[in-house]
């Protein structure tokens, strides 16, 4: 079932052109919707209202149309044929009176249509034309829009003494009379705010009450005024400021004075099902404060790239110092130079060396380092085990002296220094005298 939403003559989105102007309440007791209408008189003026449903009703107010007639205006919605007034009869109406229906568009394909009402054939003594409020058909009621709810709508539940009345004083020319007491109804909206509307006939007895109470909650009181005029389209209750959400409304009529039930008005919430057709329309919107999907991507890439690059780093710096050390050289190294000498293009040393082993470990042995003349220490830290120091001293003078057979003490190996960059060689043995 399609809802029902209405939109004052004040709405911004009514464009009027020519002379139009804004008035209260035609009579006192004609009682137009938010006590507004808008009044014209003259051949050059006209509305446009664009709006998204699928039908659209004008209700206006009339002056005695049973003297004065009916004020001629066309009706023209999208490309159909304009039409003339296609309301209920009017021509017994002997007072001024309100929301009644001129004109009813046809079904429509649910969507973006443009009415364009304008007046011809008006003259200074005949009637006026008072604009007082459209409602519109939509899949679902949006804030700021208010739905509108007729006294026969099936979402309202009767219980007790009620009979329905079908007359044009009533809003779509029906009302439900409660003339009993004990004749309650109830409404569930998703809403922040409701209004009841209803008829109150003349001499309406004082000490009658109705009650009316949200959720159970605490009960407000109607009691009216003597009148000597029936009073129609009267507000009998009203509520405001009501957390969003569902509420149930009760009506309750404690005695047996005539009254009548003529419709609802209540507010949407702005959370609600019926108002959120921006958020199921358009996809699920998310407040999650997460880290966006672009950014982990991003980080993942970027992560990546840094490690690649920094073993990347590792190996050319490895690289470099194995090709300044030579090939073949341990890892971790200290060599201290304390004289200079000379060697051969062989890199062979020139003189008589000495050799002297200070610990000789028991794990693997580090061969004497040759490319430089002088004293040459070289230490490496191994667990449990002594370090080793392998020194070379040169002889105070050129001659060699031999005081006892050569005996050999290593394989011969011998590396260059690490600021030697001359290609390395292999040594022939060392030896010592015995």
């Amino acid at each position: 079932m399609a809802t029902t939403v209405i939109v004052d003559d004040t709405d911004p989105a009514i464009h009027y052109v020519g002379p139009w102007s804004l008035a209260g309440n035609v009579a006192a007791e004609s009682n137009e919707f938010n006590s507004t209408v808008h009044v014209a008189n003259d051949n050059s003026s006209s509305l446009t209202y664009e709006f998204n449903g699928s039908r659209i009703s004008v209700y206006c107010t009339l002056d005695s149309p049973a003297s004065r007639g009916i004020p001629a205006a066309t009706y023209s919605l999208d490309n159909f044929t304009p039409t003339r007034s296609n309301g209920l009869n009017m021509s017994e109406i002997l007072d001024v009176q309100s929301h009644l229906l001129l004109y009813q568009s046809p079904p429509l394909v649910a969507g973006a249509h443009t009415l364009n009402i304008s007046l011809s054939n008006m003259t200074s003594s005949g009637p006026k034309f008072y604009l007082d409020f459209f409602t519109v058909d939509v899949a679902s009621a949006t804030s700021p829009f208010n739905v509108i709810v007729d006294d026969q709508n099936p979402a309202i539940s009767y219980s007790g003494n009620w009979t329905d009345s079908h007359s044009f004083n009533g809003f779509l020319g029906t009302d439900s009379l409660a003339d009993l007491g004990g004749a309650n109804a109830t409404f569930t909206f998703i809403g922040q705010a409701i209004d009841v509307y209803g008829i109150i006939p003349p001499n309406f007895d004082p000490q009658t009450l109705i009650d009316f109470s949200i959720d159970s909650g605490q009960v407000t009181r109607f009691t009216s005024v003597p009148s000597t005029t029936i009073r129609r389209h009267a507000r009998l209750y009203s509520i405001s400021n009501l957390s969003p959400g569902s509420h149930t409304l009760l009506i309750q009529a404690q005695n047996s004075t005539r009254w009548w039930l003529d419709y609802l008005i209540y507010a949407p919430s702005s959370g609600d099902s019926t108002s959120s057709a921006t958020n199921g329309g358009g996809g699920a919107s998310s407040n999650s404060t997460g880290t966006p999907t672009g950014a982990i991507a991003g980080g993942v890439v970027g992560g990546v790239l840094g490690i690649t690059l920094i073993v990347a780093l590792f190996f050319f710096l490895r690289r470099r110092r194995k090709q300044a050390l030579g090939p073949g050289a341990p890892e971790s190294k200290q060599v201290q130079s304390t004289s200079s000498g000379t060697r051969d293009t062989r890199g062979f040393l020139d003189d008589g060396i000495s050799v002297t082993t200070s610990h000789v470990p028991s794990g693997p042995r580090f061969g004497g380092v040759g490319g430089r003349k002088g004293g040459v220490q070289r230490s490496q830290a191994t667990p449990d085990r002594a370090s080793t120091i392998i020194s070379d001293t040169l002889p105070s003078s050129t001659g060699i002296s031999v005081a006892a057979p050569l005996r050999e003490i290593d394989g011969g190996i011998r590396l260059a220094g690490s600021s030697d960059y001359t290609v390395p060689s292999t040594l022939p043995p060392s030896y010592e005298r015995h």
